[in-house]
């Protein structure tokens, strides 16, 4: 019923959090799975876990901020299973995170842009460029941030990479439409990633306290809507934000207005 069980995937930044789940859900699912990222052992760790659910999967070292990289990526996939259906553009880069406009060092600033922004084009180009030549269509979908949409406090770096992903989501579809490749985004709210379990107990409370479901996502949550995005459920939908925040965006004006209310009393 969902059209992945053999489907080709390649998951950038596949080896950790959402991007690891990811992996894992479409390995569940019967998908043949290339995943990527920079680091070597942990490429071959994560590789070995996915291994316990299928054998049709790969790890390629790969830094998408360099196009022959990303090429050789692409390249390798094909030549191994024949085939790109899928890109999940997931490798995300956080330097500068935590730094107000003010302070973001020009080289920090670049190194996001780089692999947040550069990353996912080169992908979503060399992968399009394929499946074309291949004739079958194909999805690709963007890990974007709730942050790209609402914004927030020192995040400028990391925030104008994901808007920047959100306008190219749409603008590549309509780009793309033509030869039967969709492309949309995923939208995560907070989630229960290795990259946020040091944030303090206070803080997180804070943070769940805005959320209407109460709570942060869980990684299988959000690898669940990218499942959606490349199955047969969604094969009339391309230049979409998938908002996956548990309600954040729809209640955060009213949660705001709720904080001062006894101020007002």
């Amino acid at each position: 019923m969902l059209g992945i069980n053999n489907k080709v995937v390649v998951i950038t930044g596949g080896t950790r959090g959402i991007g690891k789940t990811i992996a894992k859900e479409f390995a569940h699912l019967g998908a043949k799975i290339a995943i990527t990222a920079r680091n070597q052992e942990l490429g071959e760790k994560s590789l070995s876990e996915l291994k316990k659910i299928t054998d049709n999967c790969i790890f390629i070292k790969t830094d998408v901020s360099k196009y022959k990289q990303v090429e050789n990526l692409i390249s390798s996939v094909v030549k191994k299973f024949g085939a790109i259906d899928f890109m999940i553009n997931n490798a995300a880069n956080f330097k500068s995170v935590g730094d107000s406009v003010i302070d973001i060092e020009t080289k920090d600033w670049q190194k996001i842009f780089d692999v947040n922004v550069n990353g996912v084009f080169f992908c979503t180009q060399i992968a399009a460029r394929e499946m074309i030549r291949l004739g079958n269509g194909g999805r690709i979908v963007n890990v974007s941030s709730i942050i790209g949409v609402t914004g927030k406090l020192n995040c400028s770096s990391y925030a104008a990479t994901k808007g920047a992903i959100n306008s190219f989501t749409q603008n590549a579809a309509i780009d793309l439409s033509k030869y039967n490749i969709l492309v949309n985004a995923i939208v995560p709210g907070v989630c229960n990633t290795e990259i946020n379990a040091g944030i303090p107990k206070k803080t997180r409370e804070i943070q769940e306290a805005k959320i209407p479901l109460g709570r942060w996502a869980e990684p299988e949550e959000i690898a669940k809507g990218v499942i959606y995005l490349c199955s047969d459920l969604s094969t009339y939908m391309t230049g979409q934000l998938l908002i996956v925040d548990g309600g954040y965006l729809a209640g955060k004006e009213i949660s705001e207005i709720d904080s001062v209310l006894p101020e007002i009393k």
